[in-house]
């Protein structure tokens, strides 16, 4: 049987989640008319903006199955199980 990884349901912090945004091209909210709404972690995760700007702000904390999303996410994007480094085959 493969060897599967768990989901790491951990505390993000702001700075995390605002990384893990990043790295997905993705902003925390839309504010100028030429950014593209459909781009922001609001439209994404269906929240408001003023929500994610609380959490990239450290105002709310980041609920574990969003911050564990955002892990994965980051983790099929850059080819890594989430344990580290794939191996090359």
């Amino acid at each position: 049987m493969a060897n599967n990884p768990k989901l790491d349901f951990s505390a993000m912090t702001s700075g995390e989640y605002v990384t893990a945004l990043n790295a997905l091209g993705l902003t925390v909210s839309h504010h100028a008319k030429t950014q593209d709404p459909r781009l922001s972690a609001a439209h994404v995760f269906s929240i408001s903006p003023r929500q994610s700007r609380r959490y990239a702000s450290g105002e709310r904390p980041i609920p574990p199955h969003l911050a564990a999303f955002l892990r994965l996410l980051v983790a099929l994007k850059y080819k890594t199980t989430l344990n580290g480094p794939q191996p090359p085959r």
